[in-house]
């Protein structure tokens, strides 16, 4: 192997784990930081250059504007759901100070089955959230 890794970096997938939503608080990452955030995670392998994702960041009301859309459709596909399911779907997104979502779609195209689409938009995730680990957050 060649002597380029990056002890930093590696020392950082070492150690990296998921906090939760409710555990986070603000501040959240700066307009900065989440440049560099959405950045990092856009440097996925993507042999076709189809950028298959797209990132979608809630912060503010818009985290509870987002809220009532998932409340509504959890409702529609749970119609016997308790209401207090329905309050924690509600209150999805408002638990941390900025959500990034991360979105998979796919076109036809010749060479890239749909499944490519989809782990390309899984990778983007992943490291968009080792990003955000390395700057302290999750």
């Amino acid at each position: 192997m060649k002597e380029t890794a990056v002890p930093d970096a590696i020392d950082l997938l070492k150690i990296r784990r998921s906090v939760k939503p409710r555990e986070m608080s603000a501040p959240g990452p700066s307009p900065a930081e989440l440049e560099t955030i959405l950045t990092i995670g856009a440097r996925v392998p993507d042999h076709g250059k189809l950028t298959p994702w797209r990132f979608i960041v809630f912060e503010g009301d818009a985290r509870v504007r987002a809220g009532e859309v998932i409340a509504r459709v959890f409702a529609q596909k749970n119609p016997n759901a308790a209401s207090a399911d329905v309050d924690v779907e509600r209150r999805r997104l408002t638990d941390a100070p900025l959500v990034i979502g991360v979105v998979s779609f796919t076109r036809p195209h010749p060479k890239r089955p749909p499944r490519s689409a989809t782990a390309r938009a899984g990778l983007a995730a992943g490291l968009r959230s080792t990003a955000t680990s390395s700057m302290g957050s999750d």
